[in-house]
């Protein structure tokens, strides 16, 4: 069971460098080194999973080709596929899923990889397609019956979810009308689903009250791009037309800036995996990915905080960027979350010609 608060309606992605330094509300602090990053966030890691750092940087250094296998079994093996999960206590592990074949895709996909001691098959009852698109069934079946609900799907538990105010209501409703839900979705009362509220901050914060023009960014006034408010996704940009500023790859981490050497897709993302993000309010804090295509496009992290304020932050791990604050999210042993809107979907924005840059 989950509890949820969304708090914001904007995101702002892209870092605005005045020509004129006097002009920008903050001087951004010095740029790291890429190692000095890597170190920072073994550093976090390895004090929250109670290892030693080079056991850390070993862990985390096997992320990137994870998530570009899971893609690579998504679209070779998709009629198989359920998903890798990355397990780190007791022990780190690497699971495979799949519904057959398990140690066939395992030998096949990660034989040669640089993780293969640590991998596991594991025999599951769904696809991965299958569960998005139970997920989706599901959360069709609610809207038409004109009930509020928000889904994800748990990787780990092989189950798409449906997270209502009322299960009762919903199941009452469902049988009234003859239909049934997939079998491989669960439903799951909360207490609060999301709801919106106006601030943002990304980076520097704007300085206008509400994300309505004219929005301000580093004494900046940014002309207004598109909006989009539906299924899931709730962003805005702004941009500046003034031939005096430029825009640059880089984020501010709570820390110092980091150069954005990288983007990773919701594709290439796995339950189990390392990521930071930065709030205004809350600071910086890691955690581990717990729940992917939550109201079909975003992801939950577990073990992060994030509050009013910290909306439109960056997500990332090392220099590679993720995504962007939306909400925060209570599990139900107690412990807090967070919700980010993945890079894919700031990049459809404006008919894809918004784009995360990269150096």
């Amino acid at each position: 069971m989950y509890h949820f608060r969304s708090l914001v309606t904007l995101i702002l992605v892209l870092v605005l460098i005045p020509a004129y330094s006097a002009q920008a509300s903050a001087p951004l602090p010095q740029n790291g080194s890429e190692n000095e990053f890597l170190q920072m966030d073994a550093e976090e890691y390895a004090s929250v999973m109670g290892v030693g750092l080079e056991e850390a940087q070993q862990r985390l250094s096997f992320q990137a080709e994870i998530g570009n296998i899971n893609e690579r079994l998504l679209k070779e093996a998709g009629d198989l596929y359920g998903g890798i999960v990355i397990e780190h206590q007791p022990n780190y592990r690497v699971v495979l899923q799949a519904t057959k074949d398990a140690d066939a895709l395992v030998g096949k996909f990660t034989q040669q990889s640089s993780f293969a001691t640590y991998v596991e098959p594991r025999t599951v009852v769904a696809t991965l397609l299958e569960l998005e698109n139970a997920r989706a069934k599901g959360a069709k079946i609610a809207e038409d019956l004109g009930i509020q609900v928000t889904s994800g799907v748990d990787v780990a538990k092989n189950k798409a979810i449906l997270y209502v105010l009322s299960k009762d209501r919903l199941i009452d409703a469902i049988n009234r009308k003859g239909l049934r839900l997939p079998e491989s979705l669960l439903v799951e009362e909360v207490q609060d689903l999301p709801t919106k509220t106006t601030i943002l901050y990304g980076g520097v914060a704007l300085t206008s009250p509400i994300c309505t023009p004219p929005m301000v960014y580093a004494g900046i006034t940014l002309t207004t791009g598109d909006r989009v408010l539906s299924n899931g996704r709730d962003i805005q940009w702004g941009y500046s037309t003034r031939s005096t500023d430029t825009v640059s790859p880089i984020f501010y981490d709570g820390r110092g800036t980091r150069s954005v050497t990288a983007k990773k897709y919701i594709q290439n993302m796995v339950v189990g995996e390392w990521v930071c993000k930065y709030g205004r309010a809350t600071g910086h804090s890691c955690g581990t990915i717990n729940i992917l295509y939550f109201d079909s496009v975003n992801v939950v992290v577990k073990g992060t905080v994030v509050q009013p304020g910290d909306s439109g932050g960056p997500w990332f791990y090392n220099n590679t960027a993720y995504g962007t604050t939306i909400s925060n999210v209570t599990f139900k042993d107690g412990t807090m979350g967070s919700c980010f809107g993945p890079i894919n979907t700031i990049e459809r924005m404006n008919r894809g010609y918004v784009r995360i840059l990269i150096q």
